[in-house]
């Protein structure tokens, strides 16, 4: 709830602070209006009905804005549409003249070269009734029509007024007396009509009907001309333009005639006196209240038609100005920040990142510690800003300095270089640095240094390195760099005379190797050692280093074994950790020789019916044996051990074609040629 209410005050305060030239006018325009109802309506009910009505109207449009209550808006919406229908019914007599008006617009009641004698008769018939004191009320119709004034009497519609006509009209003895005349021209249109009476305080609390009667017309109907004859006093009042003269001569009277003749028939003239209405005071306070109710009407269309909405933007990116020369920028900015925005509905649904610019600027800005406002600008007019997260931002600026220093280079796995090479004298390109920074960092930079690995190398090299800058107890130092970036090092690899890197080959002894038997495979640990000797020596080698000889009498399957190398004097042999080696650790796989066996097998019958006997059409196959030779010299010194036999198991007379099934010493293959047979069994005799 005052979340709401926080927002719609900040959506008021932007409202009014974008308002635009047309908006002004549009206010303008609505107060203009409401001020001429308001001044045309003066000290009547109807303004004060008026009045109440456009306030309840317009705070209850407001309340919807403001107040986010489901069910208290439903009736305030119900309320406001229920106002809108009793609106005509309430101000149906004004609504009435004036469109009766617009109609009428323009015409011009004659009195021609009659009003003489009109203006003589009605001052005979004045003058008589108010000897007599008999009441009158008498109305002469002015640019305004009083037709529905007309509606509430007798139509008359005599051509001639006389003096006669009205006395016996007013005479206290007929019907009509106590109602109005309404005269049009020089002509008498009805007789008996009822008047709306003044109901406001007019300062005379003595005033019969008939005054109260004349006040109410002239105050709707400024322009008629009302005579009055009191009945209890005689004396003849005038009342116009809602005021009322009193006790008016016969001479004042013809003048009030000749003035009112002249206002009709004269070319019609905008008359501004109404537009004073109570007075300058009442009309200042009408203005005020008129100004008023236009904001709240504009603001209630508005919210209505286009409402101001929040929107926020996400990841909006900050820019960063450059700081001034000779000074850095210590501390790391966001790189977006979030902005809350309020703009009209049609502006939010239009609104991307590529409509704000979020800046933060530290370009006049001296060294040391800031707290900087970001800066937030649209592309789009009439945006404001709600809120920006972060709003501020710390930032340290620092001056800037720069120091010469010579780098070192750390060879970090000298000990990995190859037997027999070694590390020549580095060079550096270019051999100085400058470090560049803040002051406070560059000034705990000691040392630059270069880490380089040599690790495989056997011949001259180069490196581009990035230095490592470092404090004196080789703390590494971030936030400064180096001037150039990275470094040539030339790093030259010499090789020693006395070693040489040689592979290494098993010394079998194959002629030792059982008969049927073969050598599988071979392998060594080491494959290859480092010697260590004389130039001349190592050179006299040949292209292996052979083991001692191997001998392979009765091996069978996998065998391993330490073997002594076979090295001359005066020379060693070093392994890949560097270590001193005299034997070597062959692993040898022997297996037998795979050969084949080709022999003949009787054919074998099996589960044969009694009561049936088979023939064959051979009794012999050829089987083809692959495997070991010690064992193939088996089967073929003792063929039992392969046997080919025919189950005939469940088979009745017939003939049919059976497959073979065999029987060999398990690690051989076996194929039979034929693999399968024609056999035909028959019924044996008297069986």
């Amino acid at each position: 709830m005052i979340e709401q209410l926080t927002t719609s005050v900040y959506q008021l305060i932007y409202l009014f602070n974008s308002l635009a030239i047309s908006n002004i006018v549009d206010i303008a325009a609505v107060g203009v209006v409401f001020f001429i109802v308001f001044q045309a309506l003066h000290q009547t009910h109807t303004l004060q009905l008026l009045r109440g009505a456009i306030i309840l109207a317009i705070l209850g449009a407001a309340f919807l804005v403001l107040f986010p209550l489901n069910t208290l808006n439903w009736l305030v919406r119900g309320a406001l549409l229920a106002g809108v229908i009793a609106l005509p019914i309430l101000f149906q007599d004004e609504l009435r003249r004036v469109l009766v008006g617009l109609g009428q617009f323009g015409r011009r009641q004659g009195y021609g070269s009659d009003f003489e004698r009109f203006k003589n008769a009605l001052i005979v018939a004045l003058e008589k009734l108010s000897s007599r004191q008999e009441g009158a009320l008498i109305v002469l119709e002015g640019q305004t029509s009083l037709e529905d004034v007309v509606t509430t009497g007798i139509s008359i519609q005599a051509e001639k007024l006389t003096a006669e006509l009205l006395l016996t009209i007013f005479h206290p003895r007929t019907p009509l007396h106590d109602g109005a005349v309404i005269l049009r021209g020089n002509r008498l249109v009805a007789a008996g009509c009822i008047l709306p009476l003044a109901t406001e305080k007019t300062g005379e609390t003595h005033l019969g009907t008939r005054h109260r009667a004349a006040l109410g017309l002239s105050g709707r109907v400024p322009d008629a001309l009302v005579l009055v004859v009191s009945e209890e006093t005689g004396r003849i009042s005038v009342v116009q333009g809602g005021g009322i003269t009193w006790g008016v001569s016969s001479q004042a009277l013809e003048s009030w005639l000749e003035r009112f003749r002249n206002q009709v028939v004269s070319p019609s003239r905008f008359n501004w006196r109404w537009l004073r209405g109570g007075g300058w005071v009442a009309s200042g306070l009408n203005l005020l209240m008129a100004l008023c109710l236009a904001v709240v009407a504009w603001v209630s269309v508005i919210y209505q038609t286009n409402p101001p909405k929040q929107i926020t933007l996400k990841e909006v990116p900050l820019v960063v100005t450059e700081p001034a020369q000779g000074l850095l920028l210590m501390t790391k900015p966001p790189e977006t920040i979030r902005v809350k925005v309020q703009a009209l509905e049609t502006q939010v649904e239009q609104l991307s990142l590529s409509s704000v610019r979020a800046e933060l600027p530290i370009s006049s800005l001296t060294a040391g510690v800031h707290q900087v406002p970001v800066q937030v600008q649209f592309t789009e007019p009439r945006l404001q800003v709600v809120s920006i997260d972060p709003a501020f931002v710390d930032v340290l600026l620092e001056a800037q300095l720069s120091v010469e220093i010579t780098p070192t280079v750390n060879v970090t796995d000298l000990g990995t270089l190859p037997l027999g090479y070694a590390l020549g004298e580095l060079s550096l390109s270019p051999g100085t640095l400058t470090v560049q920074g803040p002051k406070s960092l560059v000034e705990k930079v000691k040392q630059a240094r270069i880490t380089l690995s040599v690790e495989g190398q056997r011949s001259d090299f180069q490196r581009v390195l990035e230095p490592a800058l470092l404090a004196e107890d080789g703390t590494p130092i971030s936030g400064v760099r180096a001037i150039p970036e990275t470094l040539l090092v030339t790093v030259p690899i010499k090789r020693a005379s006395f070693s040489r890197q040689m592979a290494i080959r098993a010394d079998l002894d194959l002629k030792s190797l059982t008969k049927d038997f073969t050598i599988k495979n071979v392998s060594l640990s080491p494959t290859s050692v480092t010697l260590l000797g004389a130039q001349s020596d190592l050179k006299s080698l040949g292209d292996f280093l052979l083991t001692a000889p191997i001998d392979l009498t009765g091996i069978e399957g996998e065998y391993a074994l330490d073997v002594p190398l076979i090295l001359p004097v005066d020379v060693s042999a070093l392994d890949e950790q560097g270590e001193s080696i005299t034997d070597i650790h062959v692993k040898i796989v022997v297996e037998p020789v795979t050969d084949y066996l080709v022999v003949e097998s009787k054919v074998v019958l099996l589960n044969v019916a009694t009561s049936l006997s088979a023939v064959v059409t051979q009794t012999r196959v050829s089987v083809l044996v692959i495997g070991p030779r010690p064992l193939l010299e088996q089967i073929r010194l003792n063929p039992d051990l392969l046997s080919v036999t025919l189950d005939l198991e469940g088979y009745t007379a017939g003939t049919y074609t059976v497959p073979f099934a065999f029987k060999a010493p398990e690690g051989v293959q076996v194929q039979l040629f034929p693999a399968q047979i024609q056999v035909v069994l028959e019924e044996q005799a008297g069986g």
